[in-house]
């Protein structure tokens, strides 16, 4: 008939992905969990947070990730049984063959980098005037959000005091990549650390004190004798970021954690073109970087 389609293919209504969704986002019926691991994940690209944290999608992990593993293992050993450099180094000739290399010179490479990371964290165990508190400490602690009950949760590598009595948390950081100061200004993983301390996510070890310190990511591959300490403002200090107003309050951290939380309650995961995409595993068939690519000039 004059005007049908040559083929019912051709009809743009029958096309799969057009159509309305045929039912909204789950509600969620219970706390809305929110990691300290993964908020900046969620923030930035929520596709990405819930092809890895809900779907578990991730491809195996590689050996620098093993790495990251082995070197928190032994910093976990350190701190508990008091090694030293050459006796964590002794740990690590233990467990270094169990970690895949793709070359030998790769593996001989990265051993170098490693004892010379281990020098730096023994030294640093040795001589930072702070006391230990708990290394590897997990948490879990409720809090309200905008109406929406919400559970925070995460391990936290170093707790420490300071010489003025505050709590201070030490993430130790494997990667050759070293931050700033102004990239960690707003670092949404040490913001809730810092955001659990002050809701008593560590009373049981610390006797109560919730005064917070400004946390720090050590970088353990950087830094002369001592790893590369990165810090971030305390929250007791600088509630406010500068330059922006508080939405929801009383910190900057509760607003990140609103934003996190209204991401998951809406059940709408978007892909975002951002930072991480150069090396997110879901890139080749994320709607981002498609659109992105068509809108640039050949």
């Amino acid at each position: 008939m004059a005007g049908d389609l040559p083929a019912p293919g051709a009809r743009p209504a029958s096309w799969w992905g057009t159509a309305e969704p045929t039912s909204g986002a789950a509600v969620p019926t219970g706390p809305i969990g929110i990691n300290g691991s993964s908020l900046e994940t969620l923030l930035e690209c929520p596709r990405r947070w819930f092809l890895s944290r809900r779907a578990r999608a991730d491809a195996a992990r590689q050996s620098r990730a093993s790495i990251g593993d082995v070197v928190h293992l032994i910093a976990r050993q350190a701190a508990e049984v008091g090694l030293d450099a050459d006796q964590m180094r002794a740990e690590l000739d233990r467990v270094w063959d169990e970690i895949p290399f793709e070359t030998e010179w790769l593996s001989a490479t990265e051993r170098s980098e490693i004892d010379a990371a281990i020098g730096r964290f023994a030294t640093y165990q040795e001589h930072e005037p702070t006391t230990l508190v708990a290394v590897e400490k997990d948490f879990r602690v409720p809090m309200n959000v905008e109406g929406h009950e919400v559970v925070l949760t995460g391990q936290v590598d170093r707790l420490e005091r300071t010489g003025d009595g505050r709590i201070r948390v030490v993430d130790l950081k494997t990667g050759r990549k070293v931050l700033r100061e102004a990239d960690v200004l707003d670092h949404a993983q040490l913001g809730l650390y810092q955001l659990a301390t002050r809701l008593g996510a560590f009373d049981d070890v610390t006797g109560g004190v919730r005064d917070v310190a400004p946390p720090a990511l050590a970088f353990v591959r950087a830094g002369e004798t001592m790893p590369a300490l990165v810090s971030q403002p305390s929250i007791d200090d600088a509630p406010q970021l500068p330059g922006e107003e508080l939405t929801v309050g009383p910190s900057w951290v509760h607003d990140r954690i609103a934003e996190g939380v209204a991401i998951i309650a809406s059940g709408r995961f978007d892909a975002v073109e951002c930072g991480a995409c150069r090396y997110c595993p879901f890139a080749s068939s994320c709607p981002a970087l498609a659109a992105g690519a068509q809108g640039r000039p050949k």
